[in-house]
Parts: structure tokens; C-alpha cells; sequence
């Protein structure tokens, strides 16, 4: 198995967090996350998505995020004019120009400490 675990597509809630080791470190699980709004007009809410998992340094799984955040295409708008990616310390934010309005989606990392399902 590779050092990052790539999922696209599955939350992984029902996986056991397995640590991996690497000479004396422990390895932790991290969560690629993608937070954006859905739905239209005054129905828009934010929604939270889990891109993936990587096995292995808080360094390593920023840099996978921010390979998912260059590639995202977020529910709004459909046909963007302009995108833009920005990082602040560990966390992207991808700001989108539609045809009427600005949408963004935040991208973080996150440990996971526990899942309930496992």
C-alpha cells in the first residue's frame, strides 16, 4: 500500500483509522475536505464533503488537498468565467466567477480521531 490512500468519492466513515508507521513516527489519518454552498438563491446551505484520506504527514496530505482543490469543480456555478485558488497556511480557497454572482469553496485538512462506524 502507498503512503497516500487516495478515495475518491467514498467519505470512509465505515473504515477502521489504522496508523502508519514510518521508522520511529507514527503516521496520522488525515481527511481531504471540501466545504461549498448547494442549492440556489436564499435555499443555499453549506455542505461538507470528504475528497478523500491520506495516510502519513499533516505536509503530505496538504499537498494532496491542494492537488483535489486545482481540480474541483464545485456544484455552483456551472459554467464559471473565472477561477481562482488561494492558500492560507494549511487551507485553500477556490473563488469562482458565474454569470450573476461569486461562489467559493473552502478546502481543508483534517486528523481524524474517531469514527463510530468502526
Amino acid at each position: 500500500m502507498g503512503l497516500i490512500e487516495r478515495l475518491a468519492g467514498e467519505s470512509g466513515y465505515g473504515q477502521q483509522h489504522t496508523a502508519v508507521v514510518r521508522g520511529a513516527r507514527v503516521m496520522a489519518r488525515w481527511a481531504l475536505l471540501a466545504e461549498q454552498h448547494i442549492g440556489t438563491g436564499e435555499g443555499r446551505d453549506w455542505s461538507i464533503k470528504v475528497l478523500g484520506h491520506v495516510e502519513g504527514t499533516r505536509e503530505e496530505a496538504v499537498a494532496a488537498l491542494r492537488e483535489h482543490a486545482e481540480k474541483y469543480k464545485p456544484q455552483h456555478p456551472l459554467r464559471p468565467k473565472r477561477r481562482a485558488l488561494y492558500r492560507d497556511g494549511d487551507s485553500f480557497l477556490l473563488v469562482q466567477d458565474g454569470s450573476w454572482q461569486v461562489f467559493h469553496c473552502r478546502f481543508m485538512v483534517a486528523e481524524q480521531l474517531y469514527d463510530s462506524a468502526v
